[in-house]
């Protein structure tokens, strides 16, 4: 896996909190000092520019995490592990990722896990059985004839690894991927560490899954909330002792003069805080699709992208109070003026796919926890659209109960105990709209915070962004897709804001990042519709074919006239898979952008994933650097689902489209 968000996955109040006590509580274990004997049972080591540096589990403070793994940062005093995270896997049960395989009475599922830079596996208990490859045969088959690593991978960090360095970072670019290093960790450190964070865990996150014990690594990786310049740092000083006497630094009496008068001129507005800004995003699909195995029914796929088409049927659902304008064509377009949209349409409804961070501290994004909270009268397993089966669920006429067992329509309570008025019609009940307006209020608290603690970093008034929101205020010059881009919204209330996002609009841009990590979301050149039969064929040769994958290949060449020819699918069905998963995890990945200003004379020798840039109006000068994270690799055994979900969001999209409900816009022919 990645280099991760640190506390990313947390909620919003919730996380933070719990951030907080995990903070406090390892400053006060590291200025106390843990017992000889805790660091000698439970210490485990590391090996940092060829130096070994040790892991003390009391060292580690919570930041937060997701259904699949926990994220702590470092509080301790070893100078090679400032501004990092250690990052370790959860229990998963029920996960059904690849690698759900059970050894030794242990879960090794799948999942999000993490790289290694070593890609070594992990230290076994006394007297365990040692893992099986963590991949299916099936999949061993499909990537072990081009990566024979990843078929080998003895558990879900070495799986990753592999995956993330020979695969996807080829593909991107290694200087937007870290893989991290893989530190052997014995159990009783993994029990150590579980123990000592848990008091800041929330309890709805415990009840998902402690640290799973059975997995002898963790990632260590960098905090990429943070920008830290020390080894540029350490190289100027290194490089200050042969300098001559001349000049502070080395520098000349001209340009310490012109580094004051600049500092007058904008010190107000260019922040030379240290404080480092960063901006989350989960970009989505940038491309429609043009497959000839499209079905007729389903032509809308070619102009409308699929994250909006996806909104429609959460806002049915329930999952969304309200949907997004936000449209990823605008992101991966490379035009300043369409991107800048995209971002303050992200700004204007964040949901999951925005989140800004000040110095590691999340300010903004992140849904409301629902779990207790209500709001959805009903969800994944109950009825469909009067009465017509939900994804999972049995029939549910009228507010009779899905599989789940609870009542979603017409008023009926919902098993969180709200109102749910016919959201499955699409229409916003009672509990959605009081969510949404909790949602709007802590979405304005974020805002105000990013606003406040932006002071002094960014400048406003005739800032970078001006110019761009002239150009972005036409659609027709800037070509974009987005409807309601140029309507009041958060970033004409937020000008620090709105200038925060012309400067990352400009990183966006120059880094060049954005193409290549579109070029490998078009490695799937079939749609879903027409690897479907690649998938049913592979699953034929494997002798792993399913009923679901007949079915879901039967009702796609039955969906319409001659699309294409199945030869040209079926003969090379290995490479299509390959292709379409490898897609999939460009399609779901995580962008980070972290931003600082710089000191007045500092400079940047030479960095690969370091990189400036300088604001127009003012002359400041940022550093800045791009990661992409959450490279994930896919399941080949959720293809099917992949099928079925993806005819499910077209079939909402055209219905609502029919009724009148739908208000987003289209392609207009980007592609």
């Amino acid at each position: 896996m990645t280099p991760v968000t640190a506390g990313a996955a947390a909620d919003l109040a919730e996380g933070a909190a719990g951030a907080a006590a995990g903070a406090a509580a390892a400053a006060a274990a590291a200025a106390n000092g843990p017992a000889d004997g805790i660091r000698q049972s439970s210490s485990a080591s590391c090996v940092i520019a060829d130096r070994t540096i040790e892991l003390n589990p009391l060292d580690w403070a919570y930041r937060g995490e997701g259904s699949a793994n926990i994220v702590m940062s470092y509080c301790g005093h070893v100078p090679a592990l400032k501004g990092m995270v250690l990052r370790v896997c959860k229990e998963r049960p029920d996960s059904h990722h690849p690698g759900a395989e059970v050894v030794a009475g242990e879960s090794l599922t799948g999942g999000s896990a993490g790289a290694s830079e070593a890609g070594s596996a992990g230290f076994p208990e006394a007297g365990s059985v040692q893992p099986e490859p963590v991949l299916r045969p099936e999949e061993r088959e499909l990537w072990g004839e081009v990566v024979p690593e990843l078929a080998k991978a003895p558990d879900r960090i070495d799986l990753l690894h592999q995956y993330v360095s020979r695969v996807m970072a080829p593909l991107i670019g290694e200087e937007f991927v870290e893989a991290g290093i893989a530190v052997n960790v014995p159990r009783s450190f993994l029990q150590e560490v579980a123990d000592h964070i848990r008091p800041s865990r929330p309890p709805w996150r415990q009840a998902q899954g402690d640290v799973d014990l059975s997995i002898g690594e963790a990632l260590l990786v960098t905090d990429l909330t943070h920008l830290h310049l020390e080894d540029e740092e350490w190289e100027e000083e290194e490089k200050g002792e042969g300098k001559e006497e001349g000049g502070e630094e080395g520098r000349s009496q001209e340009q310490r003069e012109q580094e004051v008068r600049r500092e007058e001129d904008h010190g107000s507005c260019c922040g030379y805080n240290g404080t480092t800004f960063c901006i989350e995003l989960k970009p989505k699909t940038g491309f429609c699709p043009s497959s000839p195995f499209i079905a007729p029914a389903n032509h809308v796929k070619t102009s409308v992208p699929r994250f909006l088409m996806h909104q429609q049927l959460k806002l049915a659902e329930g999952e969304v109070a309200e949907s997004s304008t936000y449209n990823p064509l605008d992101l991966f377009s490379s035009s300043p003026p369409r991107v800048l949209t995209a971002l303050r349409s992200l700004l204007e409804h964040p949901q999951n796919n925005l989140r800004i961070f000040a110095d590691g501290r999340l300010l903004l994004g992140g849904h409301i926890h629902r779990h207790g909270d209500g709001g959805k009268g009903k969800k994944k397993g109950e009825k469909g659209e009067k009465g017509e089966k939900g994804e999972n669920g049995e029939k549910g006429e009228k507010g009779k109960k899905g599989e789940e067992g609870e009542k979603g329509e017409k008023g009926k309570k919902g098993e969180e105990g709200e109102k749910g008025e016919k959201v499955g019609n699409g229409k916003v009940g009672v509990g959605l709209a009081a969510l949404r307006m909790k949602e709007k209020a802590l979405e304005a608290a974020g805002l105000a915070a990013v606003e406040a603690a932006l002071e002094g970093f960014v400048c406003v008034g005739e800032e970078p962004s001006n110019a761009a929101a002239a150009a972005a205020g036409s659609t027709d010059a800037a070509g974009s897709s987005s409807p309601h881009h140029s309507s009041a919204a958060p970033h004409l209330v937020h000008p620090r804001v709105d200038a925060l996002l012309a400067l990352a609009t400009e990183c966006l841009v120059q880094s060049g990042a954005m193409e290549k990590l579109l070029a490998a979301q078009k490695l799937d050149t079939w749609d879903i519709e027409g690897t479907i039969h690649a998938y049913n064929q592979f699953t034929k040769e494997t002798g792993e074919a399913t009923a679901a994958a007949a079915a879901a290949a039967a009702a796609a060449a039955a969906a319409g006239d001659d699309r294409g020819s199945l030869s040209e699918i079926t003969k090379d069905c290995r490479k299509v898979l390959r292709d379409f998963l490898i897609a999939a995890t460009a399609k779901d990945c995580g962008i980070m952008l972290a931003l600082r200003a710089a000191i007045p004379g500092e400079t940047l020798e030479a960095s690969q994933k370091l990189r400036s840039i300088v604001c127009p109006s003012s002359g400041c000068k940022y550093f800045y650097r791009l990661s992409i994270m959450d490279l994930d690799i896919k399941p080949l055994r959720k293809m099917p689902k992949y099928w079925s979900m993806d005819q499910q969001i077209v079939r909402n999209y055209s219905s609502a489209t029919a009724s009148g409900n739908s208000h987003e816009g289209t392609a207009n022919g980007v592609l």
